[in-house]
């Protein structure tokens, strides 16, 4: 049986376990820190950490954020051991079909053979790729902000929609202002 649970850090052996395997998936770059992380489930009512347990076990994680008109996907990830089973699938359409709004994430450019696939991943399962160009900001000062899409369920967004999806994000999620 499949279950998804919002987790803290109080929760500490899915906690520990969400840790791993969110610095084993994302590189330093594409991640905040884990303190950083800490505070947010702990404090903003706008973000969660969501364990994935399957059949008891710990299987991986989706994080979101609530930002009013839509929902954001920062980072999800499944154990290594149980991807390409259909289960990460599974997340990704739970997570659209319970969401009561647009769901929003980001993904990287397809620069080599698992950057398509995993664009590929998200198109497969109703998300559209955003011609717009974006940047995720960086987050720390000692980072560099990288090329990345937005890619959003259901269909592209106009320049209007994205523009004010991306400012929220960058305002919200990364505490920052729209790079020009």
């Amino acid at each position: 049986m499949l279950q998804i649970k919002a987790i803290t850090p109080d929760d500490a052996a899915l906690w520990d376990a969400f840790v791993s395997l969110y610095t084993e998936s994302f590189p330093e770059c594409e991640r905040r820190p884990v303190v950083s992380v800490e505070r947010l489930a702990r404090e903003s009512g706008k973000f969660r950490v969501n364990a994935i347990e399957k059949e008891g076990s710990f299987a991986g994680f989706i994080t979101c954020w609530d930002l009013g008109e839509f929902a954001y996907v920062e980072h999800f990830a499944i154990v290594p051991s149980m991807r390409s089973g259909g289960l990460g699938g599974e997340i990704i359409d739970a997570t659209t079909a319970n969401a009561g709004k647009t769901v929003i994430l980001e993904a990287e450019t397809a620069t080599d053979e698992m950057s398509r696939r995993r664009l590929g991943f998200y198109v497969r399962h109703g998300f559209a790729i955003c011609p717009q160009p974006y940047r995720q900001p960086a987050y720390t000062p000692q980072q560099s902000s990288l090329p990345m899409h937005i890619l959003s369920y259901g269909r592209a967004l106009d320049d209007s929609e994205f523009a004010d999806i991306r400012d929220t994000i960058y305002e919200t999620v990364y505490n920052t202002t729209v790079e020009r």
